[in-house]
């Protein structure tokens, strides 16, 4: 069943069932803060505040209530932290009030031969409100966790009196008896409640079990004393009235804000069309919290379903309005479903919370955000633009450039030519021109051709502008460098020739220009200086561009397989390529980082060499030999890799995307981090390889071999691997989701948490492996597979397609065969111990010798087994459907099938 519901309140749900009829009984919790009440707090922020108050008591049992109540856990609080030896506490419901009289913790006690007296009672500055302070004792059965009832036999250490009495109760004997007084849950097993509980005998256990008695009084889940509850139910906007609860606050009030809570199933009963149905709720309990000023609001409802595990109900919603407001249409909660049913828009549904709140709803601002604000970062700390606050230096420096050249400030300057500062009188002119176009656009094409200005006009105009401009730009240079006593075309025709390609190269070309100018004696003395300081700093930066460097090679270990294929290199290119690599190979130089993108480098004996974050992208390497190769973050994208030799590398974070790994030979090689995206070929072989976190997403690599591989948190991904072995294979953490790995061979392999996700893994053959907690999900076919002699504890086939299984021999404790299809299934001499069956198909399955004790079949169907010599002791058969399965020779005792047996 899927549930749906937003994060301001909690939304539960339970069978309750008496007689042949259940119902699914909902239970929504909202929490309301005593100061912003129309703003239910996130169940996150308050469930831990709940809970730490609550201890191992719990806050609701989850049943329908036959009438309202409310409940309270705090302290007797002395007012402005001070102490006292007595204080009434009270809470009052609209009209009604219970108050209590607090006194500071006292005994009896009695000198030898004289009277019996009373201590002076303890100050205080809380007392804590709850049963354990109350009149009661251990031989008072109507508080047994009390304090100050006189004890009938023995001696006691000492004798208490009870803390918390009702205003107006007495103790002066120490015989007295008086009611027990607090305002907390009372306990399920005090003979007020357990008279109505019902009587559970063998009628009981033939007739209703596992269902209630016929003379259970729902009355029995009412948890408060008789003066916390009411007639009916809270309508939702009662005031209550608390004194002396809270360290800060002699009275707390609270109104509750007017909650109609609202859910829904999605149901296939029998015979009917799937439907849409509402259940009816009401707030049955207000559980106060005064010491946190919180009420947790309980709604409840009940509705008739079919069984006792709601198999047939699809999805439930929750929701709550505002009484005020008009109630919203079934259909419009219809909707709210539909969108969060549907894989397609279930993701954005889902943050549409608001959808499930009141109408007009606007989400309370997150408590940090009140704190934590952003600063605009157009903005200084005063407040000030920052483009002003640059603009306000930068100016100041332009102002002194300008006087020391004998010009005037800038803005004088700038007004002084009309705003417009080009050196060439028809560039104004052009740019002048533009402005004006730009401020005052014609409205259509043919009225800017009637003025003269066709499209062809201004285009000229714009082009002869920047030619101009660029013109500028090289006369602004030639200057600059007859100042510096260099030529301008020589520089241009070297910077041409000479330009660096790489982040390497141009860190190269500038250091040594910097080098150079800084020894020139004929620069001028500042210029020699400012190019030692840069190439000081150049030196100081050069981390940062090998960094970037290491980045962009880095990122081709995710990425690149997303990157364009590589153009082959030409017959004669590639020869001299390979001749350079084969010699660098040859002599031990290393290729880190080399561009080896479409090379040919086929057939080569390249063992040994080091190739760390090298592009192999579309290279061909067909019977090439990189055995013991350094290829740590190396990128083989769309590489050939036929027959490829990569025994022992290390090639930690190298990419395989969209490679050719027909016949490669991995063994022993280092692959962690590696990524296979969509990589292919037949028989690639990975003996003995490290894979830890390698992710092989939509690869189609039939018969792949990964005998004795380090699996560990390997991902696999919508994988074809038809015919693959993982024999001896470590497989901690790892995944498989939605892979087509059948005939696939997993004997003797080990670890803990596999799981299969959906996919195919029919006959499989998984015997003599040790998997512990082996986990499937989204129903994988495990069709045929064979199990025996495996150890699976806790293993959890949930859901699962196990035809013709085999389990013969297996240990099998603990482990979930719920819903799972196991005809014609074996599990011969199994040990499966707690095993749960929940409504599994068991036909034709031979249990002959399996140990089943203590074992879950509750609402299976057993049909034409062979259970000789099976132990069922203290099996559970509840609602169990069996037929033409003799159980003479199996161990059934203390199981449904001997009849009810009282412990």
């Amino acid at each position: 069943m899927r549930v749906f519901k937003s994060p301001r309140f909690s939304l539960l749900f339970k069978p309750f069932m008496q007689r042949d009829r259940v119902d699914l009984v909902a239970t929504m919790v909202s929490f309301i803060p005593f100061d912003k009440p129309d703003e239910p707090m996130l169940e996150e922020e308050a469930w831990p505040i709940i809970t730490e108050q609550l201890g191992d008591t719990p806050l609701d049992t989850g049943d329908p209530k036959a009438n309202g109540e409310w409940l309270a856990h705090g302290f007797a609080c002395a007012p402005d932290g001070s102490l006292v030896t007595e204080i009434d506490v009270s809470i009052g419901l609209d009209k009604e009030t219970k108050t209590l009289h607090v006194v500071g913790d006292r005994e009896w006690v009695a000198e030898r031969g004289g009277s019996i007296s009373v201590t002076d009672p303890s100050p205080f500055d809380k007392m804590p409100i709850n049963p354990a302070k109350a009149f009661g004792g251990v031989d008072f059965k109507d508080n047994p966790a009390g304090q100050g009832h006189w004890q009938k036999k023995g001696e006691a250490e000492n004798y208490p009196l009870p803390s918390i009495m009702y205003a107006g109760d007495k103790i002066i004997e120490p015989g007295d008896i008086i009611l027990p007084a607090y305002f907390g849950p009372q306990d399920v097993m005090l003979p007020e409640r357990q008279r109505r509980a019902g009587t559970y005998d063998q009628n009981w256990a033939e007739t209703s079990f596992p269902g209630l008695p016929d003379d259970f009084d729902q009355r029995f889940f009412q948890a408060a004393q008789a003066d916390q509850q009411i007639e009916s139910f809270f309508t939702g906007s009662e005031t209550f009235h608390i004194e002396n609860m809270h360290p800060d606050f002699r009275e707390q009030i609270l109104t509750l804000p007017g909650i109609r809570s609202r859910a829904f199933i999605t149901i296939n009963r029998s015979g009917k069309e799937k439907s849409f149905e509402e259940i009816p709720m009401a707030t049955d309990t207000v559980y106060l919290f005064p010491g946190s000023a919180i009420a947790v609001l309980i709604h409840r409802g009940r509705i008739q379903v079919e069984s006792m595990d709601f198999v047939e109900i699809d999805s439930i919603i929750g929701a709550f309005e505002w009484l005020k407001d008009k109630k919203r249409p079934v259909s419009y909660y219809a909707s709210c479903r539909d969108e969060r049913d549907d894989r397609e828009t279930a993701a954005q549904a889902i943050l549409k919370v608001a959808e499930l709140y009141p109408e007009r709803w606007e989400e309370p601002p997150e408590k940090l955000a009140d704190i934590i604000k952003p600063r605009d970062p157009t903005l200084t700390r005063d407040g000030t633009n920052k483009l002003d606050a640059l603009w306000g230096k930068w100016k100041a420096i332009l102002d002194k450039g300008l006087a020391s050249s004998g010009l005037p400030p800038y803005d004088q300057l700038v007004a002084s030519r009309g705003g417009v500062l080009d050196d060439d009188a028809e560039v104004g002119a052009i740019r002048q021109e533009i402005d004006r176009l730009k401020n005052n656009p014609m409205p259509t094409a043919k009225e800017l051709q009637d003025k003269g200005m066709g499209t062809t006009k201004v285009a000229n105009m714009v082009n002869a502008y920047m030619d101009k401009q660029t013109d500028a730009a090289e006369a602004y240079f030639r200057r600059e460098c007859a100042i510096f006593g260099y030529d301008f075309d020589d520089l241009k025709a070297r910077a041409a020739a000479e330009s660096p390609t790489t982040n390497q190269g141009l860190k190269s070309f500038i250091n040594a220009e910097l080098q150079r100018i800084g020894a020139d004696e004929r620069s001028p003395q500042q210029v020699r200086d400012a190019a030692r300081r840069a190439s000081v700093e150049l030196v100081s930066s050069s981390d940062m561009l090998d960094k970037l460097d290491d980045l962009e090679a880095r990122g081709k270990t995710f990425v690149g397989h997303l990157m364009p294929k590589a153009p082959v290199l030409v017959p004669a290119a590639n020869e001299d390529f390979r001749a350079e690599v084969v010699e660098c190979s040859a002599n031990g130089e290393k290729m880190n980082r080399k561009d080896l993108r479409g090379a040919d480098l086929s057939g080569l004996d390249l063992s040994g060499s080091i190739f760390g974050q090298a592009d192999f992208t579309s290279a061909n390497l067909t019977g090439a030999n990189l055995s013991n190769c350094l290829l740590n973050g190396a990128c083989f994208a769309f590489a050939n890799l036929t027959n490829t030799v990569l025994e022992n590398v290390q090639a930690e974070e190298a990419n395989f995307g969209e490679a050719f790994l027909n016949g490669t030979k991995l063994g022993f090689a280092n692959l962690q981090n590696a990524v296979f995206t969509k990589a292919y070929g037949a028989a690639g072989l990975f003996l003995h390889a490290d894979l830890k976190d390698a992710k092989f997403i939509e690869c189609n690599m039939p018969e792949a071999q990964f005998l004795g591989a380090n699996c560990a948190a390997t991902l696999f991904i919508e994988t074809a691997m038809p015919g693959a072995l993982f024999n001896s294979a470590e497989m901690n953490n790892t995944t498989f989701i939605d892979c087509k790995i059948n005939r696939a061979q997993f004997f003797s392999s080990t670890g803990a948490h596999l799981t299969l996700i959906g996919g195919d893994f029919s006959d499989s053959d998984f015997r003599t492996a040790q998997l512990e907690s082996f986990t499937i999900c989204n129903n994988p076919r495990l069709d045929g597979c064979n199990f025996a002699r495996a150890e699976l504890k806790l293993a959890n086939f949930r859901g699962a397609s196990l035809r013709s299984a085999q389990f013969s021999d297996a240990v099998l404790n603990q482990a979930d065969f719920s819903e799972t299809e196991l005809n014609e299934a074996s599990f011969v001499r199994a040990l499966a111990r707690n095993s749960r069956f929940h409504r599994s198909n068991i036909e034709y399955v031979n249990f002959e010798g399996t140990d089943l004790m203590e074992a879950n079949f509750l609402l299976a169907k057993i049909n034409n087994c062979d259970v000789k010599d099976a132990n069922f002791f203290g099996a559970d058969f509840m609602k169990t459907e069996i037929g033409d399965t003799n159980f003479a020779e199996a161990n059934v005792g203390r199981t449904r099938l001997e009849g009810f047996r009282f412990p």
